[in-house]
C-alpha cells in the first residue's frame, strides 16, 4: 500500500510540473505578439493624431490666406496627452526641397518612447511652419498667424 501513496504524489507533481511547463511556453510564445499589437496600436494612434494636426494646419493655412496681409489667425487644437500610457512628441520636420513649388511641405513627426516608435505625415503649406520649441508635448495645441520682417509663418506651440 505504500507504493500506492508514493505513485499518487509522483503523478501529481509530475502533472504540476507538466502544466507549469505549458504555461510557460505559452506565456512566452503570446509576449512577442502581444509586444506587436501595443506597437502596432501606439503608431496607428499616433498617426492618427498626426493627420488631426495636419487638418488643423492646412485649416489655419487657408484662414491665413483669407485674412489677408496682417490679418489674425489663432487656432488651437485638442490631441491627448497620452497615447499607450506615456507621453509623446511632436516635431516639424521642413522636407522643402528646391523644385520651385510655391509650397512648404513638411512632415510631422510624433514620436512615442514606450513603445518606442515614430510616425510621420505629411502637410503643405503656403506659409513656413515651426514649431516653438522645436520638439512639442502632445495635448493642446495653438497654430498662430505671425508676421515679422520675413513674412508670415505658422507658429505651433503648447497651449
Amino acid at each position: 500500500m505504500d507504493d500506492r501513496g508514493v505513485s499518487a504524489t509522483v503523478s501529481y507533481v509530475l502533472v504540476l510540473g507538466i502544466v507549469a511547463l505549458l504555461a510557460s511556453a505559452l506565456v512566452g510564445g503570446f509576449a512577442p505578439l502581444v509586444t506587436n499589437q501595443q506597437h502596432d496600436s501606439v503608431h496607428s494612434t499616433l498617426e492618427v493624431f498626426g493627420h488631426d494636426l495636419a487638418g488643423d494646419v492646412n485649416s489655419a493655412d487657408r484662414l491665413a490666406s483669407r485674412a489677408g496681409d496682417g490679418g489674425a489667425v489663432e487656432l488651437r487644437t485638442r490631441l491627448p496627452e497620452r497615447v499607450g500610457g506615456t507621453s509623446y512628441e511632436i516635431e516639424f520636420v521642413n522636407r522643402t526641397g528646391g523644385n520651385g513649388s510655391t509650397f512648404y511641405d513638411y512632415e510631422i513627426e510624433l514620436r512615442s518612447s514606450e513603445p518606442e516608435t515614430t510616425a510621420r505625415v505629411r502637410v503643405r503649406s503656403q506659409r513656413p511652419i515651426e514649431g516653438d520649441p522645436d520638439v512639442l508635448d502632445g495635448g493642446t495645441l495653438t497654430i498662430e498667424l505671425v508676421h515679422d520682417g520675413d513674412g508670415e509663418r505658422l507658429v505651433v506651440r503648447n497651449a
